[in-house]
């Protein structure tokens, strides 16, 4: 979907993972350092926060140039995220509960 509106935009989403490396703002995951469930419940609630915030910045962008296609892809998105964030963190909940 994302990358079906950056080509739309006229631009091209990288599909080198070095790129991604450099410029995402989740950083890498290690798993040997998240043998635990909770630790990788933890890390999981890290990424999920910040692809909150990454798709809450793109929608004020879109919307301060007026581009309401691009805002209303990154607002669903946004959304699913925002769940996702809320299981991760509901899961965590019941495992400390137990």
């Amino acid at each position: 979907m994302l990358s079906d509106r950056i080509s739309e935009l006229e631009d091209k989403a990288p599909s080198d993972p070095a790129i991604w490396k450099a410029q995402g703002i989740i950083g890498s995951l290690d798993p040997a350092k998240y043998l635990t469930l909770r630790d990788a419940l933890e890390k999981g609630l890290e990424f999920e926060s910040k692809a909150v915030e990454n798709y809450h910045n793109i929608a004020k962008k879109a919307l301060e140039v007026n581009d309401y296609v691009t805002y209303r892809l990154v607002t669903t998105i946004l959304v699913d995220e925002v769940k996702d964030e809320q299981h991760t963190g509901s899961t965590m909940i019941l495992i400390v509960i137990k």
